[in-house]
């Protein structure tokens, strides 16, 4: 899980996974040239390898242990927060006109411990499930999620990075009248969201609750296995792409026998 906050400079911002991230100015004009500017930045990258497109936006990551892991017993020596950077203001997921250019820092808690539900409604099977993600429902995530957000701070106000911005915040809004504490408050309650990497839904293990068994085969169906990463019974503490794969191949290895 992920949180964030945004900041900005006449022409930059910065954003801090609950994920959490701090802001950014948008010039009016933005939103109207965005969508004639498409064609002139694909050209520009193709012909001169030059633009935007140069950009995976999410340029830069990195893995912290915060006080938090050795005070709640955290396993000895890992990470509980990764820090991710992105050369962008990452706003309404990506699915808003940018307010801005700008920068993104944000902190994500790698093991949540927070645990939700998802029930039947009905016995009706096109019926939607009730989910209940139950979200920071454990203190110990909220807490950590929180000091993260304070290495996001310390980044943003380095020599380097306040060169490239103002200090004004897009979100939350008004962040500059607000100290860093309250900053993180409202970034946590309002910004935090999941971070694309669901795990678990299809549990693979040896017991009669696991959905698939240690060869991904669902129990109580046959011919049918499960091979992508619902199957984790844990979030790993890290990305899940190049686990994914694996579970792929191994799947492949299975059924071919």
């Amino acid at each position: 899980m992920t949180s964030r906050s945004s900041w900005t400079r006449p022409r930059s911002a910065r954003t801090c996974r609950t994920t959490s991230s701090p802001g950014s100015r948008r010039p009016r004009r933005a939103a109207r040239c965005s969508a004639r500017r498409g064609p002139r930045k694909l050209a520009d990258y193709l012909i001169r390898r030059r633009g935007m497109l140069t950009s995976n936006v999410a340029e830069a990551y990195g893995f912290v242990r915060t006080d938090v892991a050795e005070r709640a017993g955290g396993p000895a020596g890992l990470p509980d927060i990764e820090i991710i950077f992105a050369a962008a203001p990452y706003v309404g997921e990506g699915l808003v006109p940018l307010p801005g250019e700008g920068i993104t820092v944000g902190a994500i808690l790698l093991e949540p411990r927070s645990r939700g539900t998802v029930r039947l409604a009905s016995a009706d099977p096109t019926a939607k499930p009730l989910i209940d993600p139950a979200y920071l429902s454990d203190p110990v995530d909220r807490e950590t999620l929180l000091a993260g957000l304070a290495v996001c701070e310390r980044l943003i106000d380095t020599e380097a990075l306040r060169a490239v911005t103002t200090g004004s915040w897009v979100q939350p809004v008004g962040g500059e009248r607000m100290s860093p504490a309250e900053r993180a408050e409202v970034s946590l309650r309002r910004y935090s969201h999941t971070l694309y990497h669901p795990v678990g839904t299809a549990r693979m293990g040896q017991d009669a609750a696991s959905v698939v068994d240690p060869r991904l085969r669902v129990r109580g169906v046959e011919g049918l296995r499960v091979a992508d990463a619902s199957i984790m019974p844990n979030i790993i503490r890290g990305h899940t792409n190049a686990p994914a794969i694996v579970i792929g191949e191994v799947a492949a290895d299975l059924i071919r026998g």
